[in-house]
């Protein structure tokens, strides 16, 4: 999560977002959890797990890249460095397409 929080920083004022869903846990745990470690992107709770069952999540965490019409072109199980300059390049050059 400091990885996402980096790279959205560093493209929050680009045709880009990213946003978090916690799946299955409880809404005011996950409220603390963010307030006290201060992301800023976007953080949605889903305690029932639908979005997860939606995309197929099989861990935590998994990332989806969507495009501007909200479809899934990549995904990631796993944890990723995408604070890394060469990622936050990529994401960049995406956003302005």
């Amino acid at each position: 999560m400091p990885a996402l929080e980096a790279l959205w920083k560093a493209n929050k004022d680009k045709a880009f977002t990213i946003m978090g869903v916690s799946l299955g846990e409880n809404a005011a745990t996950v409220k603390d959890f963010i307030a006290e470690a201060g992301y800023g992107y976007p953080i949605f709770i889903d305690p029932s797990n639908a979005l997860g069952v939606k995309f197929g999540a099989r861990s935590i965490p998994t990332t989806y890249v969507l495009d501007k019409a909200g479809k899934a072109i990549a995904g990631k199980v796993g944890g990723a460095s995408y604070d890394s300059a060469q990622s936050i390049a990529l994401f960049a050059e995406l956003a302005s397409r």
